[in-house]
């Protein structure tokens, strides 16, 4: 038995700074500027990483993977602002290098983050970057430092990033409480016809895999992803004229062929249609057996869903996922654990927001897709990620709801009295999506 002590039985410690005088412009919280504890075992997990803050947050992200107990100390104190700016430019120079030195730190490092901030942010963060001496702030200090070191290419896998679209239901119906899930189909033709006539580039899960991750390349410029979550039956006519969009169909294996409980109990796909997708050019991913509420289950129960939905997939469609789409986009620790277990390289959450080289895999970011969309607030998600502006939003629904008025007005002006049908058999009881 050796007597060296485990990383787990060792302390190490990480080393921050503070301005003197706390002016508002403090420094990042991710800003680790030193690592101190057993010289031995720093120096081995040190190995072919830079000197530096970059060289810093790399060391403890790699001591934090092995299980090492990791504190933060009392900060440093800086004089002033220009000086804590001038460490930023330092920590995102050196990021590059400790990103060149180990590849797989991307998704943790803080240059591996570009999407992690809103569209206005990197708005202003771009504008902080092309203008000289614009680089005020502590976040534009880190940035310039990084966009100094790195090359156009590695800039680009950095920065190059793409869209995720949800949809659910293709059929128009617009029924009381799915208004947000159900697009009308005419809609979706169009919204893909936008896409061919702006040129934006629609990614497979080939393309994908070879721009996520290390040693990725980057994405193609105007690249966006297309998803549709739960296989209704509405959807295959629609997603089979426009299979050229590599459409990604989740599918919830326990209900093909039967009823969603989770939404008013609508038709779902059956396996005939969703094999016929599949060799169209449909790519088809699990979305659990039952679409059940991931975080709310068993562990075997969890299991059982994420794993048994692929297991499906592949022996009734003859398809092996490569996706997993979270049901009600709800997860936590537990459930990204499970779907990495299970062998998925990618899985889908409902946060909005865009998506890139160094986002989290099995957390990537979409925006749905509403049925009162105008051509221009799609263009708003195709470039953004994002919902847009509330005010926009309440302007969007407000014309929505007028033109249902105006279409219902006019259908019974011009129908017949005679035409009147007589009230139907209630509904059944409503269940909550």
């Amino acid at each position: 038995m050796s007597d060296t002590p485990s990383l787990e039985e060792e302390v190490f410690e990480l080393h921050r700074v503070r301005l003197l005088h706390d002016d508002g412009a403090n420094a990042p919280s991710g800003l680790v500027v030193r690592v101190t504890g057993p010289i031995e075992t720093l120096a081995q997990h040190a190995s072919g990483l830079p000197d530096g803050p970059g060289g810093a947050e790399a060391l403890a992200i790699r001591l934090g993977r092995l299980g090492a107990c990791t504190r933060w100390v009392e900060p440093e104190l800086l004089a002033t602002p220009a000086a804590l700016r001038d460490l930023c430019r330092d920590w995102g120079s050196s990021s590059i290098h400790a990103w060149r030195a180990d590849p797989s730190l991307l998704g943790e490092l803080t240059v591996g983050h570009w999407f992690d901030s809103s569209a206005r942010s990197r708005a202003a963060r771009r504008f902080a970057l092309a203008v000289p001496g614009r680089a005020v702030s502590m976040d534009a200090a880190f940035w310039s430092g990084a966009r100094a070191e790195a090359t156009v290419e590695e800039w680009r896998l950095l920065t190059r990033g793409y869209s995720v679209l949800l949809y659910h239901r293709l059929a128009g119906e617009l029924k009381p409480d799915q208004e947000r899930l159900d697009v009308p189909w005419q809609r979706f033709d169009r919204q893909m016809r936008m896409l061919r006539r702006f040129r934006f580039h629609p990614l497979t899960m080939k393309e994908l895999a070879a721009c996520q991750g290390p040693g990725g390349t980057p994405i193609p410029r105007r690249s966006v992803l297309v998803t549709v979550d739960d296989a209704f039956l509405d959807v295959v006519e629609p997603l089979r004229r426009h299979a050229w969009a590599h459409p990604q169909l989740f599918v919830p294996t326990g209900a093909v062929g039967g009823r969603a409980h989770w939404l008013d109990d609508e038709q779902v796909a059956g396996w005939g249609e969703l094999t016929a997708l599949a060799a169209a050019g449909v790519e088809l991913g699990a979305h659990s057996r039952t679409h059940a509420d991931l975080p709310t289950v068993s562990d075997a129960v969890a299991e059982e869903e994420v794993r048994g939905s692929g297991d499906d997939l592949r022996r009734n469609a003859g398809v092996t996922p490569v996706a997993f789409a979270y049901p009600h986009g709800r997860k936590g620790p537990r459930e990204r654990a499970v779907v990495r277990a299970a062998g998925y390289a990618f899985a889908f959450t409902t946060q909005p927001g865009r998506n890139g080289a160094g986002s989290d895999p099995l957390s990537l970011r979409r925006v749905s897709v509403k049925s009162w969309d105008s051509r221009l607030s799609f263009g708003w998600k195709l470039v953004t990620g994002e919902q847009p502006p509330r005010a926009w939003e309440r302007w969007l629904l407000l014309r929505a709801g007028i033109a249902r008025r105006l279409g219902r007005a006019r259908r019974g002006a011009h129908a017949p009295a005679s035409a009147a049908a007589p009230p139907g058999p209630e509904p059944p009881p409503r269940r909550s999506p």
